[in-house]
């Protein structure tokens, strides 16, 4: 029988969630100030994604990823489903910066793209910088008021 699960990572996961960031050139994490979670299949991490608490007010949605073996059976949703559910009615705003070829996918999950009145918190407006230096792909960024 199939297993499949998501969970917290530890420290003693942060170099494995690390590696992975390192090879698609995604910033790396830090457990301090971030919710990380990992997926497993049949006891192989296969996915992860977390939560980067900017303030009180703002949580950043990043660095979902599914290794490409364990892709098209819905286990990036899955780990969104699991990193948003504390965050039903909780008066704060998540941000997200997607490749733009991603934004439906994202916007299923009610995400919308800023618009020029949306105040944007400096470190997303930075890391939005950073993401157009540094990638060829064109990022959006999406935001959801929960």
């Amino acid at each position: 029988m199939n297993s499949f699960f998501i969970y917290n990572a530890k420290k003693e996961d942060l170099s494995w969630v690390n590696s992975q960031y390192a090879s698609i050139g995604f910033l790396p994490s830090s457990i301090e100030n971030e919710t990380i979670d990992i997926a497993e299949y049949n006891g192989q991490k296969c996915g992860l994604g977390r939560l980067i608490y900017i303030d009180d007010n703002n949580v950043e949605l990043s660095g979902i990823y599914v290794l490409e073996n364990y892709r098209k059976q819905g286990i990036a949703q899955n780990i969104i489903r699991f990193l948003l559910k504390d965050f039903q009615q909780t008066n704060k705003t998540i941000w997200c910066l997607p490749f733009k070829f991603l934004t439906p996918f994202y916007e299923s999950f009610g995400l919308a793209q800023v618009n020029e009145v949306t105040t944007i918190p400096k470190s997303i407006a930075k890391k939005r910088d950073w993401c157009h230096e540094n990638y060829e792909t064109e990022v959006v960024l999406l935001y959801k008021h929960i």
